[in-house]
């Protein structure tokens, strides 16, 4: 799985500044160009020893939300996806909904809803 890395320095704030540095997992040198492809991408934030933010970002995963009749909720599920209920029991729950029950869990997915 390729991992794409951003970091912010203390005095950044990831969102609004561009990363101080970004890179591959493999140490080779990241563009611009690769930041932006995927800052959308599933990603999880820690903090640094030094008072900043890095983001693991990852291409490649992508959670599928769906809404399952037998646990009466919707979950999330997919290659390399944690199964996780989101606590969301409407089977007719808004796109907006379910993006807000998302957005509560640590590691913040790139979602397909399935309907």
């Amino acid at each position: 799985m390729r991992t794409l890395i951003a970091v912010w320095l203390k005095t950044q704030e990831p969102g609004f500044d561009y990363p101080h540095s970004i890179f591959w997992e493999d140490g080779r040198e990241a563009t611009e160009k690769d930041f932006h492809a995927h800052r959308r991408d599933t990603r999880i934030s820690v903090a640094t020893k030094s008072g900043g933010r890095r983001w693991h970002l990852f291409p490649d995963v992508v959670a599928e939300a769906y809404y399952c009749p037998f646990g009466g909720s919707w979950g999330l599920r997919g290659d390399c996806v944690e199964p996780e209920s989101l606590g969301v029991t409407n089977p007719l729950a808004t796109d907006d909904e379910i993006d807000n029950a998302i957005s509560a869990l640590p590691i913040e997915y790139r979602v397909k809803i399935v309907r």
